[in-house]
């Protein structure tokens, strides 16, 4: 059976999208077959929006660390986050700081000097060049700090006043 046609009197001010225009008794005989017709062909199983998006997402993840694993960049990025899965689970916020431990970019001096902004790479602490493994590991000034803060934290929590020692 062939689909009634509407032949449009103006000529459209744009091309149509679709042609020819079905009539509406001819979609809804369509319709009809479609949902008496049981062939495999025309059936289909439906698949819940959540389960389509975490296939998706897992996919996704897998594309992701695969280009991870295969890039020779990043070294010291994966160091801190060896899977995109690590990374995605802890929540940071990306600053300008983190990021510059994370990427050993920034006002590092071993960074500036590499680019020979600077001509000395030591750190003001003079233990080793100021890196981002420096930094974490060895640097005498940036561990005061970090102690002199956990301390004052410490006497804040207990309510105590706040002094310098």
């Amino acid at each position: 059976m062939d689909p009634p046609i509407h032949q449009p009197t103006a000529p459209p001010a744009h091309p149509p999208i679709h042609l020819p225009c079905i009539s509406s008794s001819y979609s809804n005989q369509l319709a009809k077959e479609a949902a008496c017709d049981n062939s495999p062909e025309t059936t289909y199983h439906k698949h819940p929006k959540s389960a389509v998006t975490s296939k998706l997402k897992c996919l996704g993840l897998q594309k992701w660390q695969s280009e991870w694993d295969n890039t020779n960049k990043g070294a010291l990025t994966k160091t801190f986050f060896p899977t995109i899965k690590d990374r995605l689970t802890k929540r940071l916020q990306m600053n300008l700081n983190l990021s510059t431990v994370v990427t050993g970019h920034g006002k590092l001096r071993s960074y500036l000097c590499r680019f020979k902004i600077t001509d000395d790479p030591t750190c003001p602490c003079q233990m080793g060049p100021q890196s981002t493994e420096h930094l974490i590991r060895e640097c005498t000034i940036l561990n005061k700090g970090i102690l002199l803060k956990t301390k004052l934290q410490m006497r804040e929590g207990d309510g105590h006043c706040l002094t310098v020692s």
